[in-house]
């Protein structure tokens, strides 16, 4: 039977379906983003809103259409999230990572002979495979690379890129001196008992051989912190000492507080593609990105005859009267909400539009300036930001942070210095592209040929 809570549940579903499935048509309208990319932008808009239901800033339409004009801010402003540092010039080194990183995109194949075929192994070099993955118990499997007297374990990412926002947004818990994703150490964990027999045998047959962990994506993630659970490990540390043992991670997400993620830049290494969305991927910059979504310069980023300016451009000349004695703005409010409770949308744009500027004015109780300016959007934020639990705590893509940065001239490999972190997401056309194993082969390549 289909309870009133059901009911009111399946009714809202419905309602969000539906003003989403609308919400295509309206904004190709405007032509800040090409069409083909609409479903990409309202499934990241969706995802966000669902992470972000506690804090109800925007709803789903308003953040879709914050996205596509802040995606045009982004474009039209050339913004970047760049690190700075030296240029990598040393040849072995980028040979070393590209051979990682067809490690890391073999993990995603379903045979040990496609592994091999891929990564350069053979047969006998593959010592575990485990191929079928669940609920923090990711694939992954063992090998040895004779070649280079190195034993490697290889962990497996996602393969939806659009699940990546939902996945990757998780609360912190405590982790040695500071705090991790907790998702992925509970992976780490199962992944440590799971393989430390196997482990340790292979290390003991191939004495002097050092360890090396290698992932992607949230492969990534789970490797980096393994590594730091294997190099804590007294059991494992009798057979390989900590030095032997190291994480070669690409486009890790953020899993480690700042400290931790700084003191692990001896053994963990962080290879980034220019805008790859996941490395940028915590829950405070979602915040950061919902704000900025929001306060876009709608002046700029929206066409003149689109119908939700004007009501935009009603709320944002309300703020600037906030300069305005008491009275004043009280006399200005009372003009607007009158023009705003009689305003009738013919999109659920303009309804989400109003309905976030009444919900706003209900809060602030009609009250003084004072009480006005409480009830921004951003101030409610901040506070909320300021009393956040330490489960919060903001997370960083850990170690040795590299960059690959394209340019006209070429790919340009940058390492940055102790304290850069990544920590602003960029709409750019190829956020999630740049995410792809094989677009960081073909920019490691391109570094390569140059060196």
């Amino acid at each position: 039977m289909l309870t009133a809570y059901g009911m009111v549940t399946t009714a809202r579903t419905a309602s969000r379906r539906s003003s989403i499935a609308n919400l295509g048509a309206i904004l190709a309208t405007t032509g800040v983003i090409p069409e083909e990319d609409e479903a990409d932008f309202q499934l990241i808009a969706e995802k966000l809103q669902q992470v972000f239901d506690s804090m109800a800033i925007l709803s789903v339409q308003d953040l879709t259409l914050g996205l596509y004009l802040l995606a045009a801010r982004h474009q039209r402003l050339g913004d970047n999230d760049n690190i700075d540092g030296v240029r990598v010039q040393d040849p072995n080194l980028v040979k070393s990572l590209k051979q990682d990183c067809l490690y890391a995109d073999a993990a995603y194949l379903e045979t040990v002979e496609q592994i091999c075929e891929k990564s350069g192994l053979t047969m006998e070099d593959v010592r575990v495979f485990h191929q079928v993955s669940k609920p923090f118990q990711p694939s992954h499997y063992l090998a040895v690379d004779s070649k280079n007297e190195c034993v490697l374990l290889v962990v497996r990412g996602t393969f939806s890129a659009f699940d990546i926002v939902t996945d990757l947004t998780a609360v912190s818990e405590p982790f040695v001196s500071g705090y991790a994703h907790s998702g992925m150490l509970q992976a780490a964990r199962w992944l440590k008992d799971a393989v430390s027999s196997k482990l340790q045998e292979t290390m003991k047959q191939h004495p002097g051989f050092s360890l090396k962990v290698i992932g992607h994506s949230l492969g990534a993630g789970t490797a980096a912190l393994l590594t730091f659970l294997l190099r804590s490990s007294p059991e494992f540390l009798v057979v390989v000492p900590p030095k032997k043992v190291s994480c070669v991670a690409f486009a890790t997400p953020p899993v480690f507080s700042r400290e931790l993620a700084e003191a692990c830049q001896g053994f963990i290494t962080t290879v980034v593609l220019q805008d790859d969305v996941v490395p940028r991927c915590s829950l405070a910059n979602l915040r950061d990105l919902q704000l900025e979504a929001l306060y876009t310069d709608i002046g700029e980023d929206l066409p003149e005859d689109h119908q939700a300016k004007t009501l935009l451009l009603s709320i944002t000349k309300a703020r600037e009267y906030a300069s305005a004695t008491s009275k004043e703005f009280e006399a200005f409010q009372g003009q607007l909400d009158k023009k705003v409770e009689g305003y009738k949308p013919f999109t659920p744009i303009g309804e989400g539009l109003k309905k976030m500027y009444l919900e706003k004015r209900a809060q602030s109780g009609r009250r003084k300036l004072e009480a006005s300016q409480q009830a921004d959007p951003v101030v409610i934020t901040a506070e909320r930001l300021k009393n956040m639990p330490e489960e919060n705590t903001p997370l960083f893509a850990p170690g040795c942070l590299l960059q690959l940065v394209r340019s006209e001239g070429g790919t340009t490999f940058i390492q940055g210095g102790r304290g850069y972190h990544f920590t602003r997401i960029i709409l750019s056309p190829t956020m999630v592209t740049d995410h792809l194993t094989d677009n960081y082969l073909g920019c490691l390549e391109d570094v390569l040929s140059k060196i």
